[in-house]
């Protein structure tokens, strides 16, 4: 393959983000969040992930909390994404809300490894 074709098949390291806003503001699908976690993900040649959360006063403490600990044990099964080679989810790859557990363009395009 050519560098171009090397650069697109190679894998990136994954960064979580979690948007500021002391859990009562914010988004992770605002314009300014956007445009923050491209320029994270340029500068550090990565892929960034926008993680969103429950927001007070409406959900109550520990809810945003709560909401970080299931991504980031979400993304511990993404990092075992070797086991499942990416090449698609086999029956019992299911967490139990028959929820896939591997993310299939995660497996493609990221390393949550590193």
């Amino acid at each position: 393959p050519s560098g171009k074709q090397r650069r697109l098949l190679r894998k990136l390291p994954v960064v979580l983000q979690f948007h500021g806003g002391g859990f009562v503001s914010g988004s992770n699908e605002s314009a300014e969040n956007d445009l923050f976690c491209r320029r994270v993900a340029k500068a550090w040649d990565s892929l960034v992930v926008a993680v969103g959360y429950r927001l007070a006063p409406e959900s109550k403490y520990p809810a945003a909390y709560e909401d970080g600990v299931k991504v980031l044990n979400w993304f511990v099964k993404q990092s075992n994404l070797g086991v499942y080679g990416g090449l698609g989810v086999q029956s019992g790859n299911f967490d139990s809300f028959g929820v896939s557990m591997v993310e299939p363009w995660l497996a493609a395009h990221g390393d949550p490894s590193r």
